[in-house]
Order: C-alpha cells, then sequence, then structure tokens
C-alpha cells in the first residue's frame, strides 16, 4: 500500500511538472494575472507602469529611425563642368531627346564619370538659361540645384526651346537628391 500511494504521488508530480513545462505561459501573461489578482490600487499603478514601459518601448522602435546625424548637412563642394551637348556620350543624348518635351531629372553615369541632368521641357521663346546653384556632398548624397533663368524682354521669340543643363562630375556611388528652385 505504501509503495501504491508513493507510486501515485510521484505520477501526480511528474503529471504537474509536465503540465507546468508544457502549459508555460509568457511572463507578460504571469504579470498580468499578478496585478488582476492584487487590489484596485495596485491594479491601476501596475497597469499604468505596463503601459508606460510599452510606450517608451515603442517610442525608442520608431524614433531610432530618425534619430540619426543631420544627413542633408554639407560635407563638402563637387567639382563639376558643365557639358555642351555635342560633347556628351551618344546614348545620354538619345535619352535627353527622347525625354527633352517635359520637365525632367535624371543621372547618368559612364567610363567613371557621372552626368546630372535637369531639363525644364517645353518652353514658349528662346534666351532661356540655367545656372547651378547648388552641387555638394552629404553624408549619404549628393544634392544638386539648379535655377532656369527667363529671357529678357528683348530676347522673346516665339519659337519654342527645351533648356536643359548636363554638368559632368566624377562618379561616386550616392543617392543624388534633387533640390527644388528658389
Amino acid at each position: 500500500m505504501y509503495n501504491r500511494i508513493k507510486r501515485k504521488e510521484s505520477n501526480e508530480m511528474k503529471n504537474e511538472s509536465v503540465s507546468r513545462h508544457i502549459f508555460l505561459r509568457p511572463a507578460i501573461i504571469y504579470y498580468i494575472d499578478g496585478i488582476l489578482r492584487r487590489g484596485k490600487f495596485m491594479k491601476k499603478k501596475s497597469i499604468f507602469l505596463l503601459i508606460s514601459c510599452i510606450l517608451l518601448v515603442m517610442s525608442v522602435y520608431v524614433s531610432g529611425c530618425s534619430m540619426s546625424t543631420n544627413q542633408t548637412e554639407k560635407t563638402k563642394d563637387c567639382d563639376y563642368t558643365v557639358v555642351e551637348p555635342e560633347e556628351l556620350p551618344r546614348e545620354l543624348t538619345e535619352i535627353l531627346e527622347e525625354k527633352k518635351s517635359e520637365p525632367f531629372r535624371l543621372s547618368y553615369a559612364d567610363a567613371g564619370y557621372l552626368y546630372l541632368c535637369i531639363g525644364y521641357g517645353k518652353q514658349v521663346g528662346g534666351g532661356y538659361s540655367i545656372t547651378v546653384d547648388q552641387l555638394y556632398e552629404t553624408e549619404n548624397t549628393i544634392s544638386f540645384g539648379t535655377t532656369l533663368i527667363g529671357p529678357k524682354e528683348q530676347e522673346k521669340t516665339s519659337a519654342e526651346t527645351y533648356p536643359y543643363i548636363v554638368v559632368k562630375m566624377e562618379q561616386i556611388d550616392k543617392e543624388i537628391v534633387y533640390l527644388d528652385e528658389k
């Protein structure tokens, strides 16, 4: 009889320990169970702490994506040359001819050089010019900004023109950011 009782107790203990391991709940569930079993004051305080911790973790996670150094800060000016249409690679010339009727922004890499292009689409009249306002590097980007300058009154004609500019610089493997006109 003693053997049977001992055996029965050990079987119950085995079943109990197995059920504990099989049905282990995450720590959060145990924490919430504990909150629900305490008094009202403890419930409010514990729920407040739990929500505060969750919000803190979420805010750190969300703000971690944007808490980097200021990537728009200029690190250095880029050396460049404004390229005449006859000096462009043939393939780039073909691309520009296709795109020139609409405003465009594109970059083209060839033989160790990077060509940055901005076009202003179809303009009525001649005498337009384009100035390079900014061309500089940041930590992760190359920033390029230009301005279209309209013709003077005496230069206005009824002809259609397609002003664009192409600058050539050493190839740098960074994202290009085209800055808006001032």
